[in-house]
């Protein structure tokens, strides 16, 4: 998948990220063959929000966890509409991914699927380092003034079905939605879900490579510096619908 601690700066403005792999670990067990394995980045989720006091020491925990293992982690953030007003980054994705995990106050974190209200330990990220993966991505984006191009492609080593591909625009750092917990600046937070809030069906059969294409417009966006936007995409399997799944595929194209 695309990481920001990747980047390699091309001509013309196009930035060239290397690739994230996950595993699905009960595919292995049933049988279905597999044309390749390859090193695992763990996919975090932060539910968040700048009227959240306790999610100041979660969110400065996890600042400090990431600062620490830079290219070992995907990572998007959504800012929610509570407590009281909520952050004022707020959008309705944030609402679509909150719902699918159950999330009813923040903070909240899933990592690889598994949702906690305390930030992510070292020893937890470890852990899921060392799992295998069989899915890849690799992508690309390129900026002129406010529009992004994006392409992402998908590579599965095993056969895949019933999968959702999600792909979010986040932004590095953010000051602008600073509100009442006492921060003034944020991180890997969410500008945009492309395609579908919901993600986009499909399926993929081993060694065959999926391609999606995008041209966004981010002016019609919270994003604050183009400068700071990159990008962080996951798959989950359609049919587990719930908010802790042990058998996740996860992929990410992602910024910091």
């Amino acid at each position: 998948g695309i990481r920001a601690e990747n980047l390699i700066a091309a001509e013309g403005g196009v930035y060239f990220i290397n690739s994230d792999q996950r595993k699905v670990q009960y595919l292995a067990r049933d049988g279905h063959k597999i044309l390749s394995v390859s090193q695992r980045t763990p996919m975090i989720e932060h539910f968040s929000s700048s009227t959240c006091q306790p999610c100041v020491n979660v969110d400065n925990e996890m600042a400090t966890l990431t600062e620490n293992n830079p290219g070992k982690y995907t990572y998007t953030k959504y800012p929610m509409n509570m407590p009281y007003m909520g952050d004022p980054y707020f959008i309705d994705e944030c609402l679509v991914r909150a719902d699918y995990y159950g999330v009813e106050g923040v903070p909240r974190i899933a990592l690889d699927g598994s949702t906690q209200s305390a930030s992510i330990s070292q020893t937890q990220l470890d852990e899921r380092l060392n799992v295998t993966s069989y899915v890849d991505i690799a992508g690309a984006f390129q900026t002129n003034g406010n529009i992004m191009n994006l392409t992402a492609d998908i590579m599965s080593y095993i056969d895949l079905y019933n999968v959702k591909v999600f792909i979010t625009i986040n932004e590095k750092t953010t000051h602008d939605n600073a509100s009442t917990n006492g921060l003034d600046e944020f991180h890997h937070v969410i500008m945009k879900m492309l395609g579908s809030n919901t993600g986009i069906a499909t399926d993929f059969l081993a060694g065959q490579s999926q391609r999606f294409e995008f041209s966004v417009d981010m002016s019609e966006t919270n994003v604050e510096e183009m400068e700071g936007a990159c990008c962080s995409a996951f798959c989950v399997p359609a049919s587990q619908a719930g908010a802790v799944l042990p058998h996740y595929v996860r992929s990410g194209i992602s910024g910091l």
